[in-house]
């Protein structure tokens, strides 16, 4: 089950502030984000992955995250193969 993100920030012992500054953004920022986890894109979603140093799909963000099997039979997968055929 994905963590709360407030409360993995938590646990990690990692001041916002701090986070906000590795991240680029002010703090008011990082707040409204976590306070509406949807509106993190994938960018900030990998690094504060990587901040947090907890894989992305183990955080909630409120997204659904397509796994790997679905990515591959994606459209874009059999358009890109039909074109290098």
């Amino acid at each position: 089950m994905a963590k709360n993100i407030k409360l993995l920030i938590e646990e990690k012992g990692i001041k916002k502030v701090h986070i906000a500054k590795l991240m680029g953004i002010r703090p008011e920022t990082l707040s409204r984000k976590l306070k509406n986890p949807e509106t993190f894109n994938a960018p900030e979603m990998a690094e504060l992955s990587e901040i947090l140093q907890t894989d992305v799909r183990e955080m909630d963000f409120n997204v659904i995250f397509f796994t790997d099997k679905l990515e591959s039979n994606s459209s874009f997968g059999a358009k890109k193969t039909k074109q290098t055929a």
